[in-house]
């Protein structure tokens, strides 16, 4: 009997703290992060050799978060920080961020700069800026026209689909239209010597480069609800040297966190012409042996000479800067 003449009280009691419990947020808001606080952040995540930040991670350092890494973007001197940067900002939608990511796309003299760019810029606006990622389908760089055809891909309207269509169809490289199909392209053919000037490889190949490539962890079936793959920072090293007008030959290694030896494979097939080539890296340490198609070009990073490299099977895109330390 007692226990029944408690019942009420109890149900009131539990009512009360749930009450309670929904108030007290409001009650007591939480301290928004300062500008200090979001860059320390950010410089944490930027330093990690095996990238751990998504999307909502980006959001959820607050609405000022745009502010600072536009002032961090601005003030870096290093070029895998502008990129990872310029790639944050596509999780925000703020006009003035908007703005400056259309304005590097279209000025910025740095080929891995504008193609994160334009990324974000359809990260952030999709169909809304339709009109200004199509237009760079008619880059001259042909990394830059992928980003930009990569980013319609991601736009689930007629209008997107018909002009990707277009240029699938309108498309010299084909390697890129291979890439937009999910097509493992074949590397190219060893091209016969010849003396045009136009025809040869740059000098400016032959070296040693040192860099990194970002690698994906994974690989959604679902593009449009995960439109920024997971990735590590893997280091790399490559030596080449031309060995004929339209040749390569060379060695490339890379250092994957964790682990405690280095990867050592061999260019085989590297080809092409001027600033452009493709080939395959072989290693022959595993059985049977590994081989990993790719395609690289010459650009400019902040006005000096840099690889971009693609492997074609896995994704990964890298970035090797000139290594003019003394060899050991």
């Amino acid at each position: 009997m007692q226990c029944r003449r408690l019942r009420p009280l109890c149900r009131s009691l539990i009512t009360g703290a749930i009450l309670f419990l929904v108030m007290l947020p409001n009650a007591f808001p939480t301290r928004a992060a300062s500008d200090q606080e979001i860059e320390h952040a950010i410089d944490t995540v930027l330093a990690e050799r095996h990238p751990t930040d998504t999307p909502d991670w980006w959001r959820s350092l607050g609405p000022t978060a745009p502010r600072v890494i536009l002032r961090m973007l601005k003030s870096s001197d290093r070029v895998y920080h502008r990129v990872r940067l310029t790639q944050a900002l596509g999780w925000f939608d703020d006009p003035e961020v908007v703005d400056y990511l259309k304005t590097q796309a279209r000025e910025t003299k740095e080929d891995v700069v504008r193609n994160a760019a334009v990324r974000s810029v359809g990260n952030s606006q999709g169909a809304k800026e339709f009109e200004f990622i199509a237009e760079f389908l008619e880059h001259a760089d042909p990394q830059t026209r992928l980003s930009a055809a990569e980013a319609l891909q991601k736009i689930d309207n007629s209008e997107a689909r018909e002009r990707l269509k277009r240029f699938m169809a309108e498309e010299k490289a084909g390697w890129l239209v291979a890439r937009l199909k999910g097509e493992l392209p074949k590397p190219t053919a060893k091209l016969s010597p010849v003396s045009s000037s136009e025809d040869r490889l740059s000098p400016e190949w032959e070296g040693r480069w040192m860099g990194y490539w970002l690698v994906p962890r994974s690989k959604p079936d679902d593009k449009a609800k995960a439109p920024l793959e997971p990735v590590q920072a893997v280091s790399i090293w490559m030596q080449l040297k031309i060995t004929r007008v339209v040749e390569l030959s060379g060695a490339f290694r890379e250092k994957i966190p964790g682990d405690k030896k280095e990867s050592v494979y061999s260019l085989s097939r590297a080809s092409g012409k001027r600033k452009q080539i493709s080939g395959i890296l072989e290693s022959t340490a595993v059985k049977p042996a590994l081989v990993i198609p790719f395609s690289a070009e010459l650009v400019l990073a902040k006005g000096e000479p840099a690889i971009e490299l693609r492997s074609v099977k896995t994704g990964a895109i890298g970035l090797l800067m000139r290594d003019n330390s003394p060899q050991h």
